[in-house]
């Protein structure tokens, strides 16, 4: 508005003049030729060449002058008021955006420097997590603690386990808790071994037995009492036991049975069990021993342990005395 609008207004009023003096120059030289050829003695031929050649300069000097009249009367009532009414319209959206740039470029920054610090974050964070993959790619090469035998699960009381899903089939996965593996040595093998409440009582640390393995029924090893439990699970008591024998072909998981001496009496007077009656007004047990030609006489007994179906006498019976198995029919005699 200050500078190329005057130097365009003066260039083209300048132009303007630049043909109005070309067209006044090139009238003046045709006049001045039409009067020398007329005071000269030339022949017309030469005349008309030359005048001919300076009427068409003045009309071209004319038409030009018309032409610049025509650019000069656009040039300043139609290009520059549209080149101003621009020139406003762009100063205008200029300053808009220069507004605009004022009140968004700092949100841009600080949305950049969010952005960045999240990249920084992110990148933190799958450093991080490489880190744990790394590290957890270096404990998936397991290297066995102890040469031995695996089996697969874990085992619980001598009863073996797979973990959840039931079989390790192929390209199934397990949670970090389960125990899918396990290594176990051959030759270091006890056995577990369940028993009833009433047996309880003569058992004790260090007393030796026999194990009859059910898939080698012939072969039996020695064993010694190491533990017992002293409260019972699910009704029964649990008893380990080392093996102090020969344990080849024995492998963890198989089974069988442990018989074990718990008191010797070589001299013990034993009867039936069904044969031994109690008392419950009284508490106490009895039998009824016979005797030739006499009705069976009640003798109260003491008895000792029972195993299987017979039961130890301590008190009130002797060898050769004579029972009967169950209880006898008022009046009868034996």
């Amino acid at each position: 508005m200050t500078i190329d609008k005057p130097l365009q207004i003066d260039s083209a009023n300048q132009q303007l003049k630049n043909m109005a003096f070309f067209l006044e120059t090139a009238t003046d030289e045709l006049k001045q030729l039409s009067k020398m050829y007329k005071d000269k003695d030339l022949t017309d031929e030469t005349e008309e060449i030359v005048l001919k050649r300076y009427k068409h300069n003045v009309a071209q000097a004319d038409f030009q002058y018309k032409q610049a009249q025509t650019r000069n009367e656009q040039t300043l009532k139609i290009d520059m008021p549209r080149k101003e009414l621009g020139a406003k319209d762009a100063l205008m959206k200029a300053t808009i955006a220069l507004t605009r740039a004022k009140t968004v470029a700092p949100l841009t920054m600080k949305q950049k420097q969010l952005s960045y610090a999240k990249q920084k974050y992110d990148e933190n964070k799958s450093a991080m997590k490489l880190a744990d993959l790394e590290k957890d790619l270096a404990a998936m090469k397991v290297t066995a603690p102890i040469d031995g035998v695996v089996y697969h699960g874990r085992c619980v009381r001598g009863q073996w386990s797979l973990p959840t899903g039931g079989t390790l089939a192929p390209h199934s996965s397990v949670t970090g808790s389960d125990v899918f593996m396990t290594i176990v040595k051959p030759t270091e093998l006890l056995v577990r071994l369940e028993i009833e409440e009433k047996e309880v009582a003569g058992l004790k640390v260090g007393q030796s037995g026999k194990l009859h393995a059910t898939a080698y029924p012939d072969q039996k090893v020695a064993v010694k009492v190491t533990k017992i439990a002293t409260a019972p699970i699910s009704g029964k008591f649990e008893v380990r036991t080392d093996l102090t024998g020969d344990t080849a072909n024995l492998l963890p998981g198989m089974t069988g049975s442990v018989r074990i001496v718990t008191t010797k009496k070589d001299n013990a007077v034993t009867v039936p069990t069904s044969a031994i009656f109690e008392d419950e007004a009284t508490d106490t047990k009895y039998v009824y021993k016979t005797k030739k030609s006499a009705e069976p006489v009640k003798v109260t007994v003491k008895v000792g342990m029972t195993m299987g179906d017979k039961t130890e006498i301590l008190e009130g019976l002797t060898a050769g005395d004579e029972i009967l198995t169950s209880k006898p029919t008022p009046g009868a005699k034996s």
